[in-house]
């Protein structure tokens, strides 16, 4: 299980989207409209264009503790003064202290993967590639390129994010996948809805 690193940054805005999950490494587009989240993206990106992203189950319970951080890789602004952008997961965070005005913002600890390998999760990631090649492959339409792409992962806890925030809609089976800090956990995880198909 990863061990928090440091507080990075000290305070960071946060956006607070029930059921939505952003994974380390995934992509996620986002239409920003809202006043104070406009300020809160103008505020990033006059910083270090990064803002969190807390899954709960409604605003005024905003108790989940885990979410990610990511970095804004594009941003548009509109004429009608709302955003496109595209917002890159970085790493699972931990929340403290959770502010609401102007905008949402917390104090965040980085929660990392650890950086190992053993044969155990050498043997689980092939297992995983079969049954990801097996039973989500053809159904979900996965090109060639991102097959390949999955085996120049080096990291066993980058992959499985990568694989379960392309494979996994249904917010629940995401969630599951995501809140899970022990790698080897986590892979078992993933296996375990791929070979039931648990694809939407």
């Amino acid at each position: 299980m990863p061990d928090p690193i440091t507080k990075y940054p000290d305070q960071t805005g946060l956006m607070i989207l029930p059921w939505v999950t952003l994974f380390p490494g995934a992509m996620m587009p986002l239409k920003i409209f809202e006043d104070r989240y406009q300020e809160m993206i103008a505020q990033s990106l006059l910083g270090n264009r990064m803002f969190a992203i807390a899954h709960t189950l409604s605003e005024e319970d905003a108790s989940e503790s885990l979410g990610a951080i990511g970095m804004i890789r594009a941003c548009v602004t509109n004429p009608d003064g709302t955003s496109n952008l595209v917002l890159q997961g970085v790493t699972r965070v931990a929340f403290h202290q959770i502010h609401l005005d102007p905008y949402p913002r917390s104090e965040m600890l980085m929660l990392n993967d650890p950086d190992e390998s053993n044969a155990s999760l050498e043997s689980l990631r092939r297992s995983i590639m079969a049954a990801f090649r097996s039973h989500a492959v053809e159904k979900l339409g996965i090109p060639d390129g991102f097959v390949g792409h999955l085996d120049t992962i080096t990291t066993h806890g980058a992959f499985a994010d990568l694989l379960a925030s392309t494979v996994f809609e249904n917010p629940q089976t995401r969630r599951l996948i995501f809140q899970e800090l022990d790698v080897m956990t986590r892979m078992e995880l993933l296996e375990k809805f791929l070979l039931a198909g648990v694809l939407d």
